[in-house]
């Protein structure tokens, strides 16, 4: 019975939220399918704090994403005169911060929706289509500017998508990058360890 209460308790702990060095990582425990015939919204408040930070959109023939307020994502510029552009799915490894690596950019708009799939005939080859992969954000928090990540997965053929986790980096302007998963902070491990060395204290006990 002991041994059952050491394995959910470690479970527990391994499922909150990691932090080292500044980034929050939350990884859902089931992720959120973005799918639906009529087109229903999804909220994501990155850092918990009551307010939607993205909004997400899924219906017959289309998946989208658009900032609230004035937050922003990375995109592929559109050429002028048009204004916006098609989500990047961001690799691993990729840095998200002020300045883009290439021909990104940062954009944003609370009023339209940001392209991730349009599924219509013929299909439009939005970059991503078939992709597991990040986008990259920059949100605000108290009026200062934190960057992170959304795992997406974005179906290829049909509008189907699922939102893994995200995470981001607390201190104010400084780049996170895409992907990275940080260890157990020190606090975990010593909440770990500690049940550990009760649960062998008691069990020596009982063998005496």
């Amino acid at each position: 019975m002991r041994c059952l209460c050491l394995y959910v308790v470690c479970a527990w702990l391994s499922s909150l939220p990691t932090a080292r060095a500044g980034i929050i990582v939350n990884w859902l425990y089931e992720p959120i399918v973005l799918s639906s015939f009529l087109p229903e919204y999804y909220e994501i408040d990155l850092n918990d704090d009551g307010f939607a930070d993205f909004t997400f959109v899924a219906d017959l023939s289309f998946l989208g994403s658009r900032s609230e307020g004035n937050n922003q994502y990375v995109i592929y510029p559109s050429p002028p005169p048009n204004i916006g552009g098609p989500i990047v799915p961001l690799n691993e490894g990729f840095e998200i911060g002020l300045e883009l690596a290439g021909s990104l950019a940062w954009f944003g708009t609370n009023t339209d929706f940001g392209t991730l799939g349009l599924y219509l005939t013929p299909p439009s080859s939005d970059p991503f289509k078939g992709q597991n992969a990040f986008m990259g954000v920059q949100f605000y928090v108290d009026d200062a500017v934190h960057y992170g990540w959304i795992n997406l997965w974005i179906h290829e053929d049909g509008p189907i998508g699922r939102i893994y986790g995200w995470a981001y980096e607390s201190n104010p302007d400084t780049p996170i990058i895409a992907g990275a998963i940080p260890e157990p902070n020190t606090l975990l491990l010593l909440l770990a360890g500690g049940i550990g060395l009760l649960f062998l204290k008691s069990r020596s006990r009982n063998t005496r």
